[in-house]
This record gives C-alpha cells, structure tokens and sequence, in this order.
C-alpha cells in the first residue's frame, strides 16, 4: 500500500503512482486479452477466461458494465452450498443484479470443486427411486462411496474455502483491481467475510444474504426446524381458515415426532409412477424433508396441510415434496470437503444427535485434514455491510449474528418478516441492495414486504 511507504521526494511518489496505475492498466488490457466470449446455461453471452483452469483451481465469468463511467471496485458474487458455483447460481441475472451491472463489472466466483476438470460432483441417477430419499443409510452409503471416487482423483482436503479465495484474490491481481464488493448468500457470506478478514485493505463493500458468521458451524448450527414451525404454528392458528382446517400445527408435528421416534416400515407412492413401495421412514428422515420445505416462503405456506396429512398417516404429499424441491446444480462432494474439513472438526460435542453423528461418521469415512480454527476466528472491520435476513429462515437464523452485527462496525441488519431462506427477490428488498451499492440514502421499510403468502387449504376444507 501507498500509505505504508516512505519516500523522500514528492516526485518519487508521483513516480511511483504512475507506475503502479501503468501496471494496473496493463493488468486490465492484458486480462481483458485473456478472456473470449462464452455462453453460459440459459444463452446469455458473458466472457471466460480463454483457458480453463488446471489441476484443482477456482474459475470465473465476466460481464463488464454497461456504462463507460462505472464502479471503482466489481461485484463479485458469491453463491451458496457450499456446492454451488456463481455461473449457475445467477444465471439468468435476476433483476437487481442485471441493474447493478450498468455501472458494476460483475464476477461470477465459481470456487474450486465447482469448474474445470475438479468438479466434486456425485453421480446422479436417471431415475431416483423412494429408497433413494427416504432411506438415510442408503443416502449415506452413497455420499461415502462418492467421497471414495472423488478421494481416489484429488486430494479433498484442498478445496477449502481460503484456497478458493487465494484463487480469487489472484484473480482480482490479473484483473486489475484494487478492491472488491461482495454480494453474498448462504455459504457465499463466509466467502466473503473470510477474504475481509484475510485481505481487509482489498476489500470495499459487502452485502450478505442469509447470513453464515464464523462462529457457526454447518451442520450443527444451520438447522433452525422446529423455532421456524412454532412460528408457522402461531400464524396458522391465528388464521381463521388456516387454524379450522388445520387445527394445532405443531401438535401435528410433535405427533410425528412420537410416531416415527424408531423407523417404521410403510407403504408410500412414488410421486411419479404411482407405484406403491414399502419403505421404512423415521423422524430424523421426516425433519430433512421438512427443512427443505422451509427455505422457500412459496414452500413454507404447504406446511400446516403435509403436516396435517402426515400426523393422520398419509405422508404421500411430504414425500413428493422431496421430489418436486428444485435447487440449483450442486456439487455434493464439495459440500463435504467444505464442512468436514472447517465444521465437523469443531463440532461442540455437548450438542450432539443423531443427525450431527451421522455427519461426523459420513466426514470419517475420507482422511480429511482439519483446517485451521482461525477460520471460525470473529471477522471485524469497518467495511460498509448490509445483512439481510428472513425471519423464517430454517438453516441461517437471524439469531446467529448477533456477535457479527457488533464486530462489523459499519453493519446494518434487516429481518424481513415471514421469509425464508432468499429475500432478493423481493421488490423492495432488490431496492434496498441497488441503493447500498449505488451509494444511495435509503430510507425504505419495506412494509409491502411484510404481508405472508396465505396458507394452501385443500379444497375439502374450505
């Protein structure tokens, strides 16, 4: 930095700066050189570096902005997973991004195990069968047998998120940049407190999305189920149509808890083919299918029904809800060189279950080596940070940031009322995230936010 030497003539730092701005320049014309057109999923032509990585390395897609006159810093985005890469994730640009980009460049971080020949991706099945999401030892066999294949090609211990951001950190240098924005969700948000706290003088503005802070753990600490239901509960009890079909919601579920505490064997159908086949659930199978209704608030307004449904023994609509939840691509075993490497090792062994114990067993299965704990270290500076929360979110709650909101000294935190996993979306908060960026003074409250979907109530009950 500039400010960390001392020269002794007013013409040596003039020198210098000439210099240093000439090599920047030359960084940008000589990456700009580098990179071609390509066409990402759904058409959309951006620009790709003109050679694909080599070995285990992290990649990128560009789009610069649309106006001559633009941001000091780009925009890199940061998608979730961890597993998932920024190329898909945002693809197609969702409306607050495509009007970010007229004055951002925009990099699309695809972190190592999700791009090139590394891609840490298990084996999909053309055709999924019940046993294969309903049966948790099946599930679990399978995610061992992929650690081993992928085990076999690379050394899953170096997929970690500081390799990945030493990647991005070189690819910021080739570019040319001094510093770089952040918009981040899920396991994106440690991506980009991580590169503040290891590169604070390269860092310009944050915005973070589902808020993952380094004081929490994945797969111990992002799992929020039942506070999330008893909210739903209240409000479903507290709608007339909603609490006369329904009844008590949490009542129904406190019943599965009972029902299912064993496995018990059962005849379902399978969502597709309609074909009757036994299979054996218990509650811990039931709690994965539910917290994947939870992320989405579209999702969220099906509970009190499939739970309703369950608790009287027909659970053929929670079941084909696990078929018909879409996320984006993801990179399985990404996902597991991420958490048994920085979470697993960490785990505090007073909370455990069985849920967190079959992790773990999943984590031994593969020699991974623990990364430093200074990854859970607290990341403060004065970077200007806006976090943005859903109230109802299942697996990144408000709650865990409170030591996060105090460390970032410049940090303002927005709870959006009876939302999940994703706030983007939303009008007023896309408003609020172009305002932050822009520089913009913003004042909005985002009261049309505030409103729930209404509950689904089947036909026979209204």
């Amino acid at each position: 930095m500039l400010g960390c030497l001392t020269l002794p003539f007013i013409q040596g730092l003039a020198l210098l700066a000439s210099i240093l701005l000439g090599t920047m320049l030359h960084a940008k014309e000589s990456a700009k050189d580098k990179r071609k057109p390509c066409q990402v999923k759904d058409g959309t032509w951006l620009e790709c570096p003109e050679s694909s990585p080599s070995g285990i390395a992290s990649d990128y897609v560009f789009r610069p902005a649309d106006k001559a006159k633009k941001s000091k810093s780009p925009l890199v985005l940061l998608a979730g997973g961890p597993g998932q890469s920024a190329s898909e994730g945002f693809i197609p640009l969702p409306p607050m991004i495509q009007d970010l980009s007229r004055e951002y460049d925009l990099i699309f971080f695809n972190p190592r195990g999700t791009t090139g020949k590394s891609k840490l991706k298990c084996p999909t099945p053309e055709t999924i069968d019940l046993k294969q999401i309903t049966d948790r030892t099946y599930m679990a066999d399978e995610a061992k047998s992929c650690l081993k294949s992928l085990g076999s090609r690379f050394d899953l211990s170096d997929f970690g998120t500081d390799a990945s951001l030493a990647d991005l950190d070189k690819i910021r240098e080739d570019l040319g940049y001094e510093k770089l924005s952040f918009y981040g969700v899920s396991y994106g948000t440690r991506l980009a407190l991580r590169y503040a706290a290891l590169y604070p003088d390269r860092t310009d503005k944050m915005v973070l999305e589902g808020v993952l802070p380094p004081n929490a753990f994945i797969g111990q600490d992002t799992y929020a189920l039942q506070p999330v239901l008893k909210r739903l509960s209240t409000r479903c009890s507290q709608t007339v149509t909603c609490a006369k079909a329904y009844g008590d919601v949490y009542e129904s579920y406190q019943k599965l808890r009972s029902d299912f505490a064993k496995p018990r064997t059962l005849e379902a159908n399978h969502p597709r083919t309609g074909k009757k086949t036994a299979i054996a659930l218990d509650i811990n199978m039931i709690d994965g299918m539910l917290l994947q209704l939870l992320y989405t608030e579209f999702d969220q307004t099906l509970i009190p029904a499939i739970l309703h449904q369950a608790a009287g023994g027909n659970l053929n609509p929670l079941i084909a809800s696990s078929f018909s939840a879409v996320r984006s691509p993801f990179y399985e075993g990404l996902y597991f060189a991420i958490a048994c490497t920085e979470d697993a090792p960490f785990f505090d062994s007073t909370k455990l279950d069985a849920r967190t114990e079959e992790f773990l067993d999943i984590c031994l299965s593969y020699p991974f080596k623990p990364s430093s704990a200074k990854i859970h270290d607290p990341v403060r500076g004065p970077w200007p940070t806006l976090l943005l929360s859903g109230e109802l979110d299942p697996v990144t709650p408000p709650e865990l940031i409170k030591s996060l909101k105090a460390d970032l000294t410049n940090a303002k935190h927005f709870v959006i009322p009876n939302k999940g996993h994703n706030v983007f979306y939303l009008r007023c908060v896309g408003s609020q995230i172009k305002d932050f960026f822009l520089d913009k003074k913003s004042d909005r409250k985002c009261e049309d936010q505030k409103q729930p979907l209404p509950f689904y109530i089947e036909e026979t009950k209204r």
